[in-house]
C-alpha cells in the first residue's frame, strides 16, 4: 500500500503546536544561561528562549496555515524557524525531554523534506522582487540589529545597566517607538548619543519601512473579505441581470434595467466601478472568461445574462467558459453581443441568443 505524500504545512502546524506546549511549560523555568559575548557575559533566562520559541512556534502554525504558495521567501523562512526551533528544543532539553526531543526529530524531519523538495519552491516572491518592499524589510531588520546591539555593547552606560538580551530588545523597542518609560537611563554621552540616533531612526525610519511591510498584507485580507462578502450577497440574488464584461454597448441596457427597478451585477477584471455604483450595480472584480468566476453566481437564479464585450474574441472566450457552467434552462437566458458579422457563425456552436450590432443599427436606418 502506497503511503500518502506527507505535506510540509501539515508538518509545519504539528512543529508550531508542540513548539507552543513546550515553550508555554517551560515559560515558568528559573534557569539562566550565561552567554559570552566580545568579552563580555550576558546571562540568558530560558524563558526568553521559551518567549521565542512560542513566536516561532505561532508564527510556523500560521505559515502552515495560510500560506499555499511555493515561494523561496516561504522556503528560507519555514527552514529559519525550524532551525531556531532545533536550537531552542536542544537547550529544553534538560526539563522536557521526551517533548523536546519529539521536536527535534519532527524539526529535523521537516527541514529535511524541504532540503528534497526545494525545487518545487521556485514562484517568484512578491516581497523580494519589490524594490520598496526589499528596502523595507532591511531597513527594519538593521534597526532591530542596531537598538538591540547597541544597547548590549553601551549596557554599563545605562542605570540600571543593560546586561540581559530581554532588555536590550525592550530598551530598544521602547526607545523607537518613542514610548520613554524612564526605567532605564542613558548616563554617559555615548549612551544618550545612542539613544538620540535610535529615536530619530525609528521615527523618521522604522515606521515607515514597517508601513510599507504591512500594508500590502492589509489590502490583500480586507480584498479578500470585500470579495467573499460580495460573493455572499450575489448567491443570495433573485430574478438578477447579470453582465459579463462591461462595454459602453450595454450602458444603455444597464440603464433600461435598473429604472424597471431589476438588480444588475457586472463582473469584469476592469470596470469603472464608481460610475456604476451610482446608477445602484453591484460590480464584482474578476475574469468574466473564468469558469471559478462565474461557478459563483447562482446562475440558475438569474433573469438574463448577456455577454457585452466590444471585443468579438474575448467574447467567444466569455462564451466558452458560460457554456461549462450552464444548464439547458440557463442556457436560453444568455444572450451575446457579435460586433462584427463575419463572427456571427462562430458562436452559433454554443446555442446562444445572439444579438448581432449591424442588424440592430440596418434596422434603425431602414
Amino acid at each position: 500500500m502506497r503511503l500518502p505524500r506527507l505535506r510540509v504545512r501539515n508538518l509545519l502546524i504539528l512543529e508550531g503546536v508542540i513548539s507552543i506546549s513546550v515553550s508555554s511549560y517551560l515559560a515558568t523555568s528559573t534557569y539562566v544561561f550565561h552567554a559570552h559575548l566580545l568579552g563580555q557575559t550576558i546571562p540568558v533566562a530560558q524563558r526568553s528562549f521559551s518567549f521565542a520559541s512560542l513566536f516561532a512556534g505561532l508564527f510556523m502554525v500560521i505559515l502552515g496555515t495560510l500560506s499555499t504558495s511555493r515561494t523561496r521567501a516561504v522556503w528560507y523562512t519555514s527552514f529559519l524557524l525550524l532551525s531556531l526551533e532545533v536550537v531552542i528544543f536542544l537547550i529544553s532539553l534538560g526539563r522536557k525531554s521526551h517533548v523536546s526531543l519529539l521536536g527535534i526529530i519532527l524539526a529535523a524531519f521537516t527541514m529535511f523534506l524541504l532540503i528534497r523538495r526545494r525545487k518545487d519552491y521556485v514562484e517568484p516572491s512578491q516581497l523580494l522582487t519589490d524594490p520598496r518592499l526589499a528596502v523595507s524589510l532591511i531597513i527594519v531588520a538593521f534597526t532591530a540589529a542596531y537598538g538591540v546591539g547597541g544597547s548590549l555593547l553601551l549596557g554599563q552606560d545605562f542605570r540600571p545597566p543593560i546586561t540581559s538580551i530581554g532588555t536590550a530588545i525592550y530598551y530598544a523597542g521602547e526607545t523607537v517607538t518613542t514610548l520613554g518609560f524612564g526605567d532605564i537611563l542613558p548616563v554617559t554621552l555615548s549612551a544618550r548619543l545612542f539613544t538620540v540616533s535610535l529615536s530619530v531612526m525609528g521615527v523618521a525610519v522604522f515606521f515607515g519601512a514597517l508601513t510599507l511591510l504591512i500594508t500590502p498584507v492589509i489590502e490583500k485580507r480586507i480584498g479578500g473579505v470585500t470579495m467573499t462578502m460580495e460573493r455572499l450577497g450575489v448567491r443570495s440574488l433573485r430574478d438578477y441581470t447579470l453582465i459579463c464584461g462591461y462595454s459602453p454597448l450595454v450602458q444603455a441596457f444597464i440603464s433600461a434595467q435598473r429604472s424597471r427597478g431589476k438588480n444588475v451585477v457586472v463582473i469584469d477584471d476592469e470596470v469603472g466601478q464608481e460610475a456604476l455604483a451610482s446608477l445602484g450595480v453591484l460590480t464584482v472584480k474578476g475574469e468574466p472568461d473564468d469558469e471559478k468566476a462565474l461557478s459563483v453566481f447562482q446562475l440558475g437564479n438569474s433573469e438574463c445574462i448577456v455577454v457585452g464585450t466590444s471585443d468579438d474574441s474575448r467574447n467567444m472566450l466569455i462564451c466558452a467558459a458560460l457554456s461549462q457552467v450552464v444548464d439547458g434552462e440557463t442556457r436560453k437566458k444568455v444572450s451575446v453581443i457579435v460586433n462584427s458579422p463575419r463572427n456571427r457563425n462562430k458562436f452559433a456552436p454554443f446555442g446562444f441568443r445572439i444579438i448581432d450590432l449591424s442588424e440592430l443599427v440596418s434596422r434603425s436606418l431602414g
